[in-house]
């Protein structure tokens, strides 16, 4: 004599195995992705629990799928690559007249139709190494020297004209014939940025920028 099933035992079976294995997707995806979905998709295993509704289960199937496909199409776009470093210890530089600037981190884009260039557009991220010396030298001018500049022998700095000096901000750009140089400077914690973009670099054909996040003292 066989052993009688109770009815409805398989279908308990697939439901708690389906449970399980959505709630790794969960996980999976509070790691690598929104939090709200997390707690909304959460939400709808604990009413499909109660209610043990076939039709509860088809949308959590359909929320999984549209999520994992939107996920996958932002990896996809963006690349998946980031550089994030901790939020470093600030203070006021609003009394400096100068400045000594490390960058924190440092960055470029470059774009080209040659083939044996880029063939396309490429942007690197990365630990900075530029360090740079302000100084205000009148209400007009900002004086700019890299270590850069020094190791290359060019001890001269590089005036830029001042278009904001306040307790806020300091602002100030220079064109010198084939980029433009602008620094940005927040007062209240002395982080700024340093950028130099250009509309075609030497035999690129097409723009081109570096950019430098410094914490300046």
């Amino acid at each position: 004599m066989g052993v009688r099933v109770p009815p409805g035992a398989p279908r308990r079976k697939n439901q708690r195995v389906l449970v399980r294995l959505l709630r790794s997707v969960t996980t999976l995806y509070s790691i690598l992705g929104d939090k709200n979905f997390v707690i909304i998709f959460n939400s709808m295993l604990m009413e499909q629990e109660k209610t043990k509704s076939n039709q509860t289960w088809i949308v959590l199937i359909v929320v999984v799928a549209i999520v994992a496909g939107a996920y996958f199409v932002g990896k996809s776009a963006d690349g998946g690559k980031k550089y994030k470093i901790s939020f470093p210890f600030t203070h006021s530089v609003v009394s400096n007249t100068t400045f000594v600037c490390e960058a924190l981190v440092d960055s470029s884009v470059t774009g080209s139709p040659v083939e044996y260039l880029t063939n396309g557009i490429e942007a690197t991220t990365g630990k900075g190494t530029n360090k740079v010396s302000l100084q205000i030298k009148d209400e007009k001018t900002l004086s700019l020297l890299s270590d850069a500049s020094l190791n290359a022998g060019d001890v001269d700095d590089v005036d830029f004209s001042i278009v904001k000096n306040d307790d806020k901000e300091l602002v100030a750009t220079m064109w010198n014939g084939t980029s433009m140089h602008t620094i940005v400077l927040n007062k209240k914690n002395g982080l700024a940025i340093w950028s130099k973009s250009r509309s075609d670099f030497p035999t690129y054909e097409a723009p081109s920028a570096d950019l430098s996040y410094l914490i300046c003292r």
